[in-house]
């Protein structure tokens, strides 16, 4: 079984996939550079036919191997509101 899924209690939980222009708004850059950085795997991505996601993990895994403080980042999940 893939580590995507996660099987709790009978119900199938799925990881939230991320469009460019919402990880562009995470790390505060714009769309394009969102994009760069998915197309050059510096962001690892989930193809969708045309489509291209990713993975809430995979990004906040981009941010640690970028981070360059001594103070722990938050999970994004806590910055993350699925309503907008």
């Amino acid at each position: 079984m893939s580590n995507d899924l996660c099987v709790e209690q009978d119900s199938l939980s799925l990881e939230v996939l991320l469009r460019g222009q919402d990880v562009a708004r995470i790390l505060n850059v714009s769309r394009a550079f969102a994009y760069q950085l998915m197309q050059r795997g510096e962001i690892a991505t989930v193809r969708i036919g045309n489509s291209v996601r990713v993975r809430q993990s995979d990004l906040e895994t981009f941010i640690a191997r970028n981070l360059h403080s001594a103070h722990p980042a938050h999970p994004i999940s806590e910055r993350i509101s699925l309503s907008q």
